[in-house]
């Protein structure tokens, strides 16, 4: 009889041991989470050039912001090629004013790339210096620049001959470009 309470209390034990809970079987899941930055570039005026005279030799100067998260490159256009009054020039008189423009840009690798073209290299279409519209630009190569100021300067010599009075402008156009 004992033999049958033994078996009893063996049963009673994996019955027992059987309504334990038993410890769940985990599974695992791992998510991989990625993003994407898109190359950005984009110039804004900080400061215009302050307003200036012409009677002699001089220079005056703007800067803007750049803010390219990559490499870029700049270009600059030139709607007349040189400083211009609106009013025809005569005999013994000009109406033009050549100048050349300088555009330095600091990188985010501290060095600062500088290119000078004379406005008559800016005129659509040219491609003989650093800034021309159709040329390759000025490079960064390949460093950012994240809200740097860049300065522009325009320098010109004193007038060949007399200029024709009134008020002398030029448009200069920056444009800025992703480059890898």
């Amino acid at each position: 009889m004992r033999a049958f309470w033994r078996n009893i209390w063996r049963i009673g034990v994996l019955s027992a041991l059987a309504a334990m809970p038993q410890p769940a079987l985990a599974d695992s899941l791992s998510v991989t989470a990625s993003g994407v930055i898109a190359n950005a570039c984009s110039i804004n005026v900080a400061s215009p050039f302050a307003p200036f005279s012409l009677d002699q030799a001089g220079s005056t100067s703007a800067s803007a912001t750049v803010n390219c998260n990559s490499g870029f490159s700049i270009r600059a256009t030139s709607t007349g090629g040189a400083l211009r009054a609106a009013r025809a020039a005569p005999t013994g008189f000009d109406n033009a004013l050549p100048y050349s423009l300088t555009v330095s840009i600091p990188l985010d690798n501290a060095v600062v790339v500088t290119g000078s073209c004379s406005a008559a290299r800016l005129i659509a279409g040219q491609a003989t210096c650093a800034l021309s519209p159709a040329g390759a630009g000025l490079s960064s190569g390949g460093i950012s620049a994240i809200n740097r100021t860049a300065q522009l300067q325009v320098v010109w010599q004193a007038p060949a001959q007399s200029l024709v009075a009134g008020a002398y402008t030029d448009t200069i156009t920056l444009s800025i470009a992703v480059q890898p």
